[in-house]
């Protein structure tokens, strides 16, 4: 299993996870399941919303725009 970094809370005993971890993520593809542990027990959790920051009209003038998407290998 691959996952991304949380800041743990708790006891080692009982430890909480901060945030939700995409299980594999993303790169696996195997099952992409989000979770998280609470009091050391793992916990299904539904896909976080994203919530794009806007590009601002001054930057959009400019040209600058989002990146493309990446292929599903390079992700």
């Amino acid at each position: 299993m691959q996952f991304a970094a949380s800041k743990l809370i708790g006891t080692p005993e009982m430890p909480t996870l901060e945030s939700v971890i995409h299980c594999g993520a993303g790169h696996c593809k195997k099952c992409g399941i989000w979770f998280t542990v609470q009091n050391g027990k793992t916990v299904v959790c539904e896909k976080p919303e994203v919530n794009k920051i806007p590009i601002s009209d001054k930057l959009k003038a400019a040209g600058v725009k989002r990146p493309p998407k990446l292929p599903d290998n390079l992700r």
